[in-house]
Formats: structure tokens, sequence, C-alpha cells
């Protein structure tokens, strides 16, 4: 059997009313040298019975079952046969277009490793469904690793969020898989976030990454979203907890901070890739006057939306009483002085734009939407925010 291009990796949990419109985009791809394989953590059949009517060879279905997240991904990576390998979350579809681009960038001049992209979101938890579009200039750029580690630690999200190589937004070539897989965790996708542990240890193994400035994906099913279920403390978030076996220290444990939030969560997975790869991270590490004031604007934002967070506040007004006088008077003046809106700061080369349709009821629905968009309204969307940004500038 001949090596794919591609390699998509399909986890997924008792979820099988969203995995036949992930399967059904890849399929519509307009670049048919691809693999997918199935990883189904099911408690039951259902996923198997969705997944069977698809008979493209292509497909590969992979029966896992009583698994954590992390380790579900890590069954759907140990068969990746493909040249380049990404993973599709059973809430995503990929654009018609996008291995078709992929492959273009993967085979031009800059022989990449690593390739990322920006994404659309169709957030139907509205009345009304909202997608955030993004609009890309299409260009293809090279992004030092060592900048996108500076910007995690500088908890710059709106500025490295979209570059980030998580999987889910990014194709990996199977050479640093491999050095992943040898190398000092012996895994790809080791816990807590299997997506940000895969990022961290692809930006240990590379120089630097290539972005495409096109969204290539959609995210949907935001309703099953497992950081949404985190920030607004859904039934789903704990479950997660006790699949992994641990308790709320998972946020923290390799942290000087102790506040049971999400945005620890991530930066407590860093400081653990720190541990393991010091010859790249030991440069970045880790502010505690960043870990508290993005802790609490998380605790903030998510008490705004009716999430009691007293027991996140306790914490953080005992982890601030335990730091030195100078590094807590820095931390009350920069609360003091922050923005009462952080909005997203997306630079020049792409922007969002939001759209409310009723006519969006699910991922299939979008990307026919989307297929016309590219052509008829993204160029005058483009079009017009370059004329705003270049009349902005001439007011200055």
């Amino acid at each position: 059997m001949s090596q794919p291009k591609f390699t998509i990796l399909l986890p997924t949990k008792n979820r099988s009313f969203l995995v036949g419109g992930a399967i059904r985009s890849v399929l519509a791809q307009s670049f048919p040298d691809w693999e997918l394989i199935v990883a189904d953590n099911d408690d039951t059949s259902a996923t198997r019975e969705v997944v069977e009517p698809f008979k493209d060879p292509r497909i590969k279905y992979l029966k896992t079952g009583g698994l954590s997240m992390p380790d579900n991904w890590e069954a759907a990576v140990r068969g990746a046969r493909g040249d380049f390998v990404l993973f599709l979350e059973d809430k995503q579809a990929l654009k018609r277009h996008a291995l078709a681009r992929l492959a273009q960038v993967a085979d031009g001049p800059l022989q990449p490793r690593c390739i990322s992209w920006p994404y659309d979101v169709l957030d139907e938890e509205h009345r009304v469904p909202v997608v955030k579009r993004m609009i890309g200039s299409g260009r293809v750029t090279k992004v030092p690793a060592r900048q996108l580690i500076d910007l995690f630690v500088r908890c710059q999200r709106s500025a490295y969020l979209y570059l980030f190589p998580r999987g889910i937004n990014s194709c990996v070539h199977r050479e640093v898989l491999g050095r992943i897989r040898s190398g000092p965790v012996g895994r790809v996708c080791p816990p807590v976030t299997p997506d940000f542990n895969l990022a961290f240890q692809t930006l240990a193994f590379v120089e630097q990454i290539v972005h495409v400035e096109e969204s290539l994906v959609v995210f949907g099913g935001m309703s099953h979203s497992n950081s949404r279920s985190f920030k607004l403390k859904r039934p789903l978030a704990a479950q997660f907890l006790k699949e992994l076996g641990g308790d709320e220290s998972i946020y923290f444990c390799h942290l000087p901070v102790k506040v049971p939030v999400l945005s620890l969560l991530l930066f407590n997975d860093y400081a653990f890739m720190r541990q393991r790869y010091p010859e790249r991270f030991s440069d970045y590490p880790l502010d505690p006057v960043v870990l508290l004031e993005d802790s609490h604007t998380e605790i903030v934002a998510r008490r705004k939306l009716g999430v009691d967070m007293s027991h996140e506040q306790t914490a953080w007004d005992t982890a601030l009483a335990e730091q030195p006088t100078a590094l807590a008077a820095e931390v009350r003046r920069r609360l003091a002085t922050k923005p009462a809106a952080d909005l997203l700061q997306l630079g020049a080369n792409y922007f969002v734009k939001a759209i409310r349709s009723t006519k969006f009821k699910d991922l299939d629905s979008y990307l026919a939407y989307d297929a016309v968009a590219r052509v008829y309204y993204d160029p005058v969307w483009q079009a017009a925010h370059r004329l705003k940004r270049m009349l902005s500038r001439r007011r200055r």
C-alpha cells in the first residue's frame, strides 16, 4: 500500500452525531492523496455504525475505548503513515480546498516541517448562529519557533493563537513526530492538553513553522467543546478530569501560582515541557505576574457569563497574598490599568468577519456557503478592510 501525502486523525468519543460531518468534509477534498483514521473511543457502537457506511478504502476505523482524550489522540497517531499528519476533531470540518492548499505549500520552496493556518468558528449556541470568518491575505510566511514561545509566555494570546501548531490547525511532518516520540516525553500527545503539548514539542524540534494566512478549517459544535465546558463548569469538564485520574491540581502542579483556571492549565503543561526540553525553553521562563494577571482576567470574564467563580477567586486571593510585596503591587497596578475589553488584534494580514445567519444550521451548510464566499464575498471584504485601514492611517 502506497504512503499517502496526508494522514488525517479523527479522535472521537460519544459524538456519533458529529462524526459524519467531519468525515464528509474529508471525502469532499479536491486533493485525493490522504488517509483518514477514525479513533473511536465510544462507550457504545454508535460511532462505528456511522463510519461503516462510508466505504472509501482510505478511511481506517480504529476501535479504542476506555481511554482518556490524550490517550485516544496518541492511539490515533501511532497508526499514521502519511508524509504530513493533522488532527480533525469530530466538531470540525475541512474546507474543500484545504489539503490541496497544504500540498502546494508542502511541496513549495520553503520545504516546511510544520504548517499552521487560522480557522473559522461556527458558534451555534446563540439564538441566531454566529460565524467568525477569518479573511486572510493568502500569504505564506515563516515564523521562528522561538518567537512563538516568547509570545506564549508573555500571554500574547491574540498574536499566537492562530499561529500555534496545535494539530487541529496544523500539520506536522512524520519525521518530526518520530523525533518527538523518541524524545524525553516519549509520546506525541501527553496530558493534560494534547493539542498544546503537541505544539510545545513541535516547537522544541523545529526552528520555524510555515504559516498559511488562509482559513482552512471550521470549528463547530461549540456546545460540545471541552474548552467551553471548562469555562462554564459543565459536566463534560468534570468527566475530562475523571478520565485523567486527577483532581484540580492538574491545573497548576508545576506552577508557583495555584489557581484552578483554564489559562493556568496551558501554562502548567508548558512548565512540564520546559522541564523536559530545557535546551529549547530555558530562555523563556514563566512570570508569576503574568500568571496572576491572566488568571484574574479569566475569573472576571467567566463571572460575567454567570459562572460561580467564588472558589477560584479565593484561590487567587490566597496566591496573591503569598507573593512578595513588590510582585503583588505590580499585579494590582496592571489590573487597575487593564483595558475594559481585551479586543482581538489579528494584525494586518487577516481579519474577522462576524456573520449572523439562521442558514448556518450545521457545518455542512456553512461549508456550502464558504465555497461561494471565497469567490464572491471575501475579495470584497478584503478590499473594504484595506480601504478602512488606509483611511485610518491618513487620519493619524
